[in-house]
């Protein structure tokens, strides 16, 4: 039996795999870098839509309790 030969058929096998889970995770930390971003982007894009539906609050609430209150 050729043990020697076996391991190193399986010393070939276990570097590329490990080689092959490196890229993954190198692929993975990409992405979740392109999610983080995204995030940012979508924050900042609520952050903007809250402000302009406070602006609009800001102007209806007047005129709700000039216009509308009264006659109730």
């Amino acid at each position: 039996m050729d043990t020697n030969g076996s391991w190193n058929e399986w010393s070939k096998y276990v570097l590329k795999e490990l080689e092959r889970l490196s890229n993954d995770i190198d692929t993975l930390e990409d992405e979740l870098i392109d999610l983080r971003e995204k995030v940012v982007v979508l924050l900042v894009k609520v952050g903007a839509l809250v402000s302009v539906i406070s602006v609009i609050m800001s102007l209806l609430i007047p005129f709700a309790t000039k216009f509308l209150l009264p006659k109730l």
